[in-house]
Formats: structure tokens, sequence, C-alpha cells
């Protein structure tokens, strides 16, 4: 093997284990680097608050078995409703708990307010949130936004008001 073969094998092998090498070994990878600060006009930055509509539903609030659940939100304010497609989870004794709540989204459940959907079934000791929120906007539509109602229907006959929660920026 010539030495310039070699060197398109080997480098960009090297390049990568140091890359590597320097988010596995160091707790702060980029401590001490100076990073410009991201700059967003004042007409952008003024509507890229989100609003969302929460019921929290505490430890022990879903008996084990099969539950299914949708969002129903209607907000003039913003110009949106939400009629959302019904969401089937399980909840079982089998599972742990997870640390922290688990949340019921538009797409599923998850164990983080932005995660995307990565939770299946949730144990009956589990606290859980239900969480739909309106993005993009201002804060004067958020004022008006307060307003709006909500609520989570499950389990075909039973619903849980959802309410506005603190505005907060994606």
């Amino acid at each position: 093997m010539n030495r310039a073969t070699m060197s398109r094998i080997v480098f960009p092998l090297l390049t990568i284990t140091l890359l590597v090498g320097v988010g596995c070994n160091s707790d702060r990878p980029l401590e001490g680097i100076d990073l410009p600060v991201a700059e967003t006009p004042a007409s952008v930055a003024e509507n890229t608050w989100a609003l969302p509509f929460l019921a929290d539903l505490p430890a022990g609030y879903w008996d084990a078995g099969p539950h299914r659940y949708r969002f129903l939100i209607d907000c003039p304010a913003v110009g949106q409703t939400v009629e959302s497609n019904p969401v089937e989870f399980r909840v079982t004794p089998l599972v742990g708990t997870l640390d922290g709540p688990v949340y019921l989204r538009l797409s599923g459940l998850s164990d983080g307010i932005i995660q995307p959907p990565n939770v299946g079934s949730i144990n009956p000791r589990q606290p859980t949130i239900a969480v739909v929120s309106f993005l993009g906007l201002s804060l004067s539509t958020i004022e008006e936004a307060a307003e709006c109602a909500g609520v989570m229907e499950f389990d075909g006959d039973r619903q849980e008001p959802m309410l506005p929660g603190d505005p907060f920026r994606p």
C-alpha cells in the first residue's frame, strides 16, 4: 500500500477517533471556547413564544389496562383548533416508574416535554402530564389565548380540563 492510499484511510479514522474522544473524555468539551451569540431580528423574536395547555395527572390516576386519549382545544385567539387522533397506550405494574412525569402528547407518550414519543407503557404509579403547545405566538396573542378552552378526552367517556400554562420560548 502506498503512502497516499494509507493517508486516505488513516487520517479520516484518526479524525473520527479524535472527535469522539473529545466528547467522551470531557464533561465540558466546549468549555473555554467563545462561541458567537445568535442574533435574530426583533420582528422574529416577538413571535417565538409558545403557550402550553396542560392537565396534570398525579401518580395513581391511571388504572392498569389499555387506555386511549385525544385532545380537543378550541382557541380562536390564536386561530387554531385541535381535534387530535386517538393515541393508545397501556398501563401495567410490570414496567418501572420513570424519574419525572411522562408527557401525553399529540403523537404519543414521551419522557420529556419536547422529546419525540419514546414510552409505550407506564406504571400505574407514574405521574403524567397531558400537554399541547401552540407555537410561534406573540406575547399579546398569548394574553388573549389564556381564555381558550381545552380538554383531554379519554377512554370514551371521561374528560380532564386542559388549562393554559406559563408561556415559554421554544
